[in-house]
């Protein structure tokens, strides 16, 4: 293969590649990131993770929920989440298994705007999650979905 044939196939590839916008469908993700935050964003919701493995997905029509690891032990013993937050805030979900050897808290509407600024949170019997500089990953991935309060 001469060589303007591979540059001009490795050309070919990344226009294939590049967003034209003629899928309108609004399952386009495009990435978004902040501080120690990255995820993917598209017209409906945003999945974000930490590295810290703390994933958040916030959705268009308001839900949001948490997604962290736990040990097998844990997994098995949690039947009520009990989480407080820095301020005080306290709240209970029921526990919901996540992927692998996660466990879900969805975070109520009424808690959510507190969450959101929180920089950690504990869960009775679990341990402390740090969600720092998500506050800052929600407002830009917010914005995008058009959910700015």
């Amino acid at each position: 293969m001469s060589k303007i044939s591979i540059l001009s196939t490795g050309f070919v590839a990344a226009l294939m590649l590049l967003p034209t916008g003629a899928n309108t469908s609004g399952f386009d993700d495009y990435p978004i990131s902040y501080g120690n935050w990255e995820g993917v964003c598209n017209k409906y919701s945003c999945v974000v993770r930490n590295n810290r493995n703390v994933a958040i997905q916030f959705d268009l029509d308001g839900d949001m929920w948490v997604q962290f690891p736990v040990s097998k032990k844990q997994l098995e013993e949690a039947r009520m989440l009990k989480v407080t937050l820095p301020n005080g805030t306290k709240f209970e979900e029921f526990k919901r298994p996540g992927i692998n050897q996660t466990l879900r808290l969805t975070i109520p509407k009424k808690q959510q705007k507190v969450f959101v600024k929180t920089k950690k949170f504990t869960i009775e019997g679990i341990g402390e999650f740090d969600v720092r500089n998500f506050d800052g990953l929600y407002e830009a991935g917010a914005f995008r979905l058009g959910i700015n309060q």
